[in-house]
């Protein structure tokens, strides 16, 4: 099977519509085609946030607005007509129609808002996570630029701000260079930089949910690192690692190796204050 004949099932295949033998041969295709497997992992993130949407509320005042303006009507006409009492299911009916108009219209807008806003932070966290290894500071712009990223004083967050429980220093010789924050469609997350004498970068990352979504359609294998189900993905010779920190998820980048990614579990899980969420 080559690529048109596997992209033209692809949409079947997602939704199991195939049948058994036509859904075996895309399946081996997938195996060996990443730009194949890329499109169906885009089919299944945006199923997925397609699921996370919201009916948007009806704006305040929407339904006394259409009250008001029936019962305006309703002055207006003869009621004593038979006329009069035809036309009035009619306006009922109209409004209704134009109140449920106006609701999709509205659920439309917001859907597509979310799910273009979510696709586009998949693609920006994919080029930030091509550069890094290569040109850290290159790929920091990315985030920086595209996400409002602003240097943080840790001194100066105030009570019930959300305050990154990230430390002056890390093992290996890492020191703390910046902490950002960074306002990203999925959350306000923060962000601090780590170099060693070496001249590698660390970067972390602290965030209240789960976000795998940054690794688009990276493969992610999930290991037990230090005890902690931890979220790996290869970044040609570095990894990225996500894991649970007490009420919190961090995610670094640019580690090693699997026993770094491990060690920083450890630390970072002794540094954490325990009553911070």
């Amino acid at each position: 099977m080559n690529c048109e004949s596997a992209r033209d099932l692809l949409s079947a295949y997602f939704d199991q519509e195939l049948k058994p033998d036509a859904a075996s041969a895309v399946r081996a295709h997938l195996v060996t085609c990443q730009d194949c497997a890329r499109r169906l992992a885009e089919f299944q993130e945006l199923s997925a946030l397609a699921a996370d949407i919201c009916e948007p509320e009806v704006p305040r005042g929407v339904w006394s607005a259409i009250e008001s303006s029936l019962a305006r009507e309703h002055r207006r006409q003869p009621g004593n007509t038979r006329w009069g009492r035809l036309m009035k299911p009619s306006r009922v009916a109209i409004a209704a129609t134009l109140l449920i108009g106006a609701s999709l219209v509205l659920l439309g807008y917001w859907t597509w808002r979310s799910l273009d806003q979510h696709v586009q932070m998949a693609a920006v966290f994919d080029r930030y996570l091509g550069e890094f290894q290569e040109h850290p500071q290159q790929a920091q712009e990315i985030l920086l630029t595209r996400y409002g990223g602003r240097p943080m004083d840790l001194q100066a967050v105030g009570a019930g701000q959300f305050k990154p429980n990230a430390p002056q220093d890390l093992p290996n010789g890492f020191e703390r260079v910046e902490t950002y924050l960074l306002d990203m469609p999925c959350c306000t997350c923060t962000q601090t930089i780590y170099r060693n004498h070496a001249g590698d970068t660390l970067a972390l990352l602290e965030h209240r949910e789960e976000q795998r979504m940054w690794f688009g359609n990276r493969t992610v294998i999930e290991a037990q690192c230090h005890g902690q189900m931890t979220c790996l993905v290869q970044l040609k010779d570095q990894l990225a690692a996500s894991w649970k920190c007490g009420p919190r998820y961090l995610t670094v980048i640019g580690a090693r190796n699997v026993e770094q990614v491990s060690e920083l579990i450890s630390f970072l899980d002794a540094q954490r204050p325990q009553d911070k969420g």
